[in-house]
């Protein structure tokens, strides 16, 4: 008997190029013809396919979701980078972030766990003086969690905090509610809105998180290559 597997929706492709539309057809019509009565063997046929594909095209985040989250890996070996060239980055909850957090680390909806778990494991045994680094650190562009940080912050510190730091948390609050508000409804303003931040890392990780849910957005391709135009004269030539 042979197993089968069920393909995920592909909600994320919205008027996909045909050619790169027939590829994934082709794809889900290989995944359809494996016949295996060896889990294992059917598996790996699977996890096979998915790869070649994942070779010469970009794979849509819920082919990448299905590989990681919940059929093939992990494995010992695996490159946890690969997906990321894909720009598919599925959250601090899944176990490819344990091993590599900065992939992920400033994309602007991703809960900051890590660097309060970073605080408390540095100050456990530090009495009354804390080390707010980490803390500091996540003011220092828009996310999610700003203001719980900004409110543990004053709890924790020992003394007012610097002009510099509180005009940082209000200029990175400020811009956090223009990405969010700007996020669903014009591509070019929320573009624009992340280079106010001043930061190529901010601005790198979430649009390819951005891309990664999202393939066939063709303006938002458009402004990012002309981003990094002005930034690698590579890109250009």
């Amino acid at each position: 008997m042979s197993h089968n597997y069920s393909l995920p929706e592909l909600k994320s492709l919205k008027n996909p190029d045909q050619l790169y539309l027939q590829q994934i057809k082709k794809l889900q019509k290989e995944i359809r013809a494996i016949k295996s009565s060896d889990r294992n063997a059917y598996y790996k046929c699977v996890r096979l396919s998915y790869e070649n594909f994942a070779e010469n095209y970009l794979m849509p985040h819920e082919f990448w979701e299905e590989c990681l989250s919940t059929t093939f890996y992990p494995h010992p070996d695996y490159n946890i980078h690969i997906p990321a060239y894909h720009f598919f980055y599925p959250g601090d909850y899944h176990w490819i972030w344990k091993l590599n957090d900065t992939l992920q680390e400033k994309i602007i909806s991703n809960p900051r766990r890590k660097f309060l778990e970073i605080f408390k494991e540095e100050n456990e045994k530090n009495g009354f003086k804390k080390n707010l680094d980490s803390l500091i650190k996540s003011l220092q562009y828009p996310n999610c969690d700003i203001d719980d940080i900004w409110t543990l912050y004053e709890f924790e510190s020992c003394t007012f905090p610097t002009k510099n730091i509180v005009e940082t948390y209000q200029k990175m609050r400020n811009l956090y509610l223009k990405i969010k508000e700007l996020e669903e409804s014009n591509v070019f303003e929320w573009f624009n809105a992340l280079i106010e931040v001043e930061d190529d890392e901010f601005m790198i990780q979430n649009v390819e998180f951005r891309l990664g849910k999202d393939l066939t957005n063709k303006l938002l391709w458009k402004l990012y290559i002309k981003f990094w135009e002005k930034r690698d004269k590579k890109v250009s030539c």
